[in-house]
């Protein structure tokens, strides 16, 4: 099974909160990770942030960045093209959802999974309308 994950969700594996474990069960049964070309940079302001904050230790914020390396390298990650920008325009046009929701969304709608997985009401919301397997976490 191959499953999108966007940015709220998959953060899920790496930092400890509601919804991490379910997160954690649906990766040991999917045959592959999906994720949009701006995940790496959410996850990197999200980590700086809460590190920042002091959320989180130097070391853990390493280790996090770590874990996400060695992770990625499995990873399929959607690739801008000029299809993925226009359909950002498209459902930019058709739903009031910010850019990096956009975005998401997009890339999920190009690669057509057999599962879209978020942790954001908002996008799950339209994600239903746009895909035919939406999973709120």
């Amino acid at each position: 099974m191959r499953v999108f994950f966007d940015t709220s969700a998959l953060t899920k594996r790496y930092l400890y909160e509601s919804g991490s474990l379910a997160v954690q069960e649906m990766l040991v049964k999917i045959d592959q990770v999906i994720v949009a070309p701006t995940f790496l940079t959410e996850f990197a302001v999200l980590i700086q942030r809460r590190y920042r904050h002091k959320d989180l230790t130097v070391e853990q914020m390493r280790s996090l960045k770590q874990h996400m390396a060695e992770d990625i390298m499995s990873f399929q990650i959607v690739r801008w093209n000029d299809d993925l920008v226009e359909h950002t325009v498209d459902l930019a046009e058709k739903y009031p959802l910010a850019t990096l929701d956009i975005i998401q969304l997009a890339s999920a709608c190009s690669i057509a999974p057999d599962k879209f997985v978020t942790s954001d009401k908002q996008l799950y919301a339209y994600a239903r309308q746009e895909i035919k397997s939406a999973v709120f976490i």
